[in-house]
């Protein structure tokens, strides 16, 4: 009777610390699966964001502006002719980024959740195509302030076409059939981001 309680006693006193190496492992698989449901979550944001801002600048910098967006502005009474052609083609061009400017806002906190999981370099991919949209709403201020700008001091836009305001915005505000160095910039910024995001949606 002695010998068959001591053996109990040293099989609990064995089988104490194997449990607990259970536990540990058990709580330690729970964790990393529920980090990685966690990081292919935050993974899937970010593609579907930087997919939606993507499409977006495409169809914002579509050079073909309709009748129907160009009539969507109130004109104001007595307003010229030529100024009320740039207002109207700014106000269509303006109203075609406004859901861009909420996509940017859902990639710019998929950005922060990137750099939690990942580290800086996870952001820099998403923050280049941050940078495109920003350019965007930076050129399409600049043309259009400058186009105005230009048509009220010159009292029309006769030779607009050279001015370093143009060449500057110009193709960046509407996209252009063959070089397309804004565009292309676009491109690769969302491969890179699918490049590096894609392994996560495991």
């Amino acid at each position: 009777m002695f010998w068959l309680e001591l053996a109990q006693e040293v099989i609990k006193s064995a089988a104490a610390p194997i449990v607990a190496v259970a536990a540990i492992f058990a709580l330690w698989t729970w964790r990393r699966e529920l980090r990685g449901r966690a990081e292919q979550q935050a993974a899937r944001r970010i593609l579907i964001a930087s997919k939606k801002i993507a499409e977006g600048i495409g169809d914002a910098r579509d050079a073909f502006t309709s009748a129907a967006e160009l009539a969507a502005r109130k004109s104001l009474p007595g307003e010229p002719f030529e100024e009320h052609l740039i207002l109207d083609e700014e106000y269509a061009r303006r109203m075609r980024r406004k859901q861009l400017r909420d996509d940017y806002y859902s990639l710019w906190e998929g950005g922060i959740e990137a750099e939690v999981f990942w580290g800086r370099h996870a952001r820099e991919n998403v923050e280049a195509l941050q940078r495109c949209a920003m350019d965007l709403s930076a050129s399409h201020n600049r043309y259009f302030g400058g186009k105005m700008a230009y048509l009220r001091d010159h009292k029309g836009l006769e030779n607009f076409t050279s001015t370093e305001i143009y060449r500057e915005h110009h193709d960046i505000v509407y996209s252009l059939e063959g070089d397309e160095a804004f565009g292309d910039r676009v491109d690769d910024a969302l491969e890179a981001i699918e490049r590096y995001f894609r392994r996560y949606l495991r």
